[in-house]
């Protein structure tokens, strides 16, 4: 899968805690990338590098700054990050933004959600689950064993001995996996994992 709809954040199976504030409208807005962005440079003008397909992420630093602006820079200060109208605005810890935020995430339909996670807890949860996710993936079909902690995929053609070879793995206490359907997927440059179903 190379992007996710952002309203898969606030799926059970994210984990992550949100709640949508705003920006209804672009739900549909695509995640491509399972790095994050802490805009601060972004929110003192500094807009160059801001990726438009990363979550963009708001935490304590970055609202502490804005506070520290009068109404009508903060307003700017925010307006200019949403209106490159990235995929996903989060604020962290549950922090209390001013109801102009919302009206400038409704104005350019950029979701802006929140969770009481601290933005360490919610940044390396999100990024496992995307990574997972936006991971190029394979379906094939064989038999996965777990042999000593150790993945083991049995491919061949049908008829070959996938299933006994596995059986008798699984007799000397090994244990299968899946068989038949296995999933695979390339988390890290030097790492498989696979899932699959009988």
């Amino acid at each position: 899968m190379t992007f996710i709809p952002v309203s898969r954040l606030l799926s059970k199976e994210a984990d992550l805690a949100m709640t949508l504030l705003s920006g209804q409208d672009g739900l549909e807005k695509s995640i491509r990338s399972p790095r994050i962005q802490k805009p601060g440079l972004a929110l003192a003008g500094f807009l160059k590098h801001v990726h438009v397909d990363r979550l963009q992420i708001l935490g304590l630093t970055e609202l502490s700054y804005l506070m520290s602006l009068g109404m009508e820079e903060q307003c700017k200060a925010v307006d200019a990050l949403f209106s490159l109208r990235p995929c996903g605005v989060v604020v962290t810890r549950g922090l209390d933004i001013p109801s102009e935020f919302l009206k400038i995430s409704e104005l350019y339909q950029v979701p802006l959600f929140s969770t009481p996670l601290m933005s360490s807890v919610f940044i390396n949860r999100v990024s496992k689950w995307l990574e997972m996710l936006l991971a190029p993936s394979v379906t094939v079909h064989g038999v996965l064993l777990d042999t000593f902690g150790v993945g083991i995929l049995l491919l061949g053609k049908s008829g070959i001995g996938k299933s006994e070879t596995a059986l008798d793995l699984i007799l000397q206490g090994h244990r299968l996996v899946t068989d038949d359907v296995v999933r695979v997927w390339k988390n890290l440059p030097d790492q498989l994992y696979g899932t699959g179903s009988t």
